[in-house]
């Protein structure tokens, strides 16, 4: 003998706040703290050939990421789901974009010869670490 099923149904006042807190996530944008923002705040701390390395195969990761999303979406809407239902996706895309075009920035302003910052970071790691 099984027992005895519940079945739940959200209350008017619950539909009320749920959609109240859907509006907010829409329109008010925050600044979320992810890993890598903490990571880049903490830059300075390794050397800079280092950095620039782990830069570049976080942007290859990156590239993989965005692809793989991509042929998802790309799979999805030719077996005809609405492209409403990958609006999260599409974004995650743009987003993706705007990392790969960041990551390359800071890559040049790390290493460039002329004006890169690689010449007074290692001068500043290396002042860090005498007695």
């Amino acid at each position: 003998m099984r027992p005895e099923r519940t079945t739940y149904a959200l209350t008017k006042a619950g539909q009320e706040e749920w959609h109240h807190w859907l509006r907010e996530l829409i329109e008010d944008p925050r600044h979320e703290y992810p890993q890598f923002v903490v990571a880049l705040s903490l830059l300075a701390a390794l050397p800079p050939g280092e950095v620039a390395d782990l830069l570049r195969e976080r942007s290859h990761h990156v590239a993989q990421v965005r692809a793989e999303t991509q042929a998802m979406i790309n799979e999805a809407v030719a077996a005809g789901l609405a492209p409403l239902f990958l609006v999260d996706e599409e974004y995650r895309v743009v987003l993706l974009d705007a990392e790969t075009a960041f990551l390359e920035r800071l890559i040049e302003r790390i290493t460039d010869p002329e004006n890169g910052w690689a010449g007074r970071w290692t001068e500043h790691l290396n002042r860090a670490h005498l007695p």
